[in-house]
């Protein structure tokens, strides 16, 4: 709500260029909470891995539960930016077609589609692949 009213004041002072304070306002914001988001989220990763770390050294754990913990411990294949392109990639292929484009252009964006599709469905494939094989 802040951020709107400071949008609004911005916009009211400088008219003639009140879109572009809008799109600069709005990109500092969306950065700003980004930066929080990924903040919050770098402290719960370490107070979670100091729990796992706690629980076990601790010793009182049933051996498939301490075995469920050192699997926690593992490090997770970083497929969530491949998801992201492939979304990001997926609507701007589809947004270039409804463009309807041209020849080598129409080419292109289908295959920009196409490729983004896969990009979505990779690492689902890829986790079904990883349960099958545990």
């Amino acid at each position: 709500m802040l951020s709107f009213l400071t949008t609004a004041m911005l916009c009211s002072a400088f008219s003639n260029d009140g879109p572009f304070v809008v799109a600069v306002v709005g990109t500092v914001g969306f950065f700003a909470a980004v930066i929080a988001w990924l903040t919050n989220r770098a402290k719960y990763r370490q107070r979670r891995l100091e729990l796992i770390e706690q629980a076990l050294r601790s010793g009182n754990l049933a051996p498939e539960a301490q075995a469920e913990l050192a699997r926690q411990l593992r490090p997770a294949a970083a497929r969530g930016w491949l998801f992201s392109l492939g979304w990001l990639g997926a609507f701007g292929g589809i947004a270039w077609l409804c463009l309807e484009p041209r020849h080598d252009q129409y080419v292109a964006a289908v295959v920009v589609t196409v490729f983004s599709f896969a990009c979505i469905t990779l690492p689902v494939a890829l986790r079904e692949l990883e349960s099958r094989r545990a």
